[in-house]
C-alpha cells in the first residue's frame, strides 16, 4: 500500500488548496498560505461562532434578535482572501481534494466539541438537482464524507433542495430568509432515520446564518432532538 501510495504522489502530487504549489510529506497547506489564514476561534459569538466586531459583546445581532433553531455552531476559519480562493476553487472548479483539507482543519479544531454535542449523525446542506447535474457535486456532501472518514460518524443526506433560489450571496439577510422558505425539505425516506437523533449540519460557508437556520427548523419539524452546525469559513458578526 504504501508503495501504491507513493506512486499516485508522483503521478497525482498534493498540492495546496490556496496557492497550488506542490506539497512534500504530509502537509495539506504550504507553510506561506498557513500563515495567511485566520481561526474563527476568538471573540467569537456563543451561539454561532462568528467573529465579533465589538470585543466587549458574546454575541451576534442576528442570533440575539432572531429565532434561529440550532443549538449552537461553529466555523474553522475568517472568511478571507485566503480561504475564500480555496473554497471557490473546492465549490465551482471541481477542487474536491481541498474537502481534506477543509475535513482535517474541522477534526483539528472541533473533534472534541463534536463529541460534547452527543452527535449522531452529519448530515450536509444540499444543493437543487439542477445545480447538482450543472457542477457535478455537491461540495457540502463531499465535504461531509471527508469528515465521516476522520470522525467515524455517520452521514445521511437528509436535506433536499425543492425550489432553485436565488444565490444567496446576492440577497439581504431578510431577502435570504424569504428566499429559502420552503425551498429545503427533509426527505421523507430519512425520517425514520434522523428521529431524536442530534444532528450536525456541514456547509462551507455561514454568512447570515439564513441557510443553517432554515435548515434546521425543518429537521427539529421532523422530529430531530437538536441541531448543530460546523462550516469551513464565517464572516463577521456586528
Amino acid at each position: 500500500m504504501k508503495g501504491l501510495k507513493s506512486i499516485l504522489d508522483i503521478v497525482y502530487p498534493r498540492t495546496c488548496p490556496i496557492c497550488g504549489k506542490t506539497l512534500s510529506d504530509d502537509k495539506l497547506i504550504c507553510d506561506v498560505c498557513n500563515g495567511r489564514l485566520v481561526y474563527a476561534n476568538k471573540n467569537t459569538c456563543i451561539h454561532c461562532g462568528k467573529i465579533l466586531k465589538d470585543r466587549a459583546s458574546t454575541i451576534c445581532k442576528f442570533c440575539e434578535t432572531s429565532e434561529t433553531y440550532f443549538e449552537e455552531g461553529r466555523s474553522v476559519f475568517y472568511y478571507n482572501d485566503a480561504i475564500k480562493n480555496a473554497l471557490m476553487d473546492f465549490k465551482y472548479h471541481n477542487r474536491r481534494e481541498n474537502a481534506k483539507f477543509f475535513a482535517e482543519s474541522i477534526m483539528q479544531s472541533y473533534a472534541d466539541r463534536i463529541s460534547l454535542w452527543n452527535i449522531d449523525l452529519i448530515v450536509p446542506i444540499p444543493v437543487h438537482k439542477k445545480k447538482l447535474i450543472e457542477r457535478g457535486y455537491n461540495q457540502a456532501a463531499v465535504l461531509t464524507s471527508e469528515l465521516c472518514k476522520l470522525s467515524k460518524c455517520d452521514w445521511t443526506e437528509a436535506l433536499i433542495r425543492v425550489e432553485k433560489t436565488k444565490p444567496q450571496k446576492e440577497l439581504t439577510r431578510l431577502d435570504r430568509l424569504n428566499n429559502l422558505e420552503k425551498a429545503i425539505m427533509v426527505d421523507d425516506k430519512k425520517l425514520n432515520l434522523i428521529k431524536d437523533k442530534n444532528i450536525l449540519i456541514i456547509d462551507d460557508i455561514y454568512t447570515t446564518g439564513a441557510t443553517v437556520s432554515s435548515s434546521s427548523k425543518v429537521l427539529l419539524e421532523s422530529g430531530v432532538s437538536k441541531v448543530f452546525f460546523i462550516t469551513v469559513a464565517t464572516g463577521m458578526g456586528n
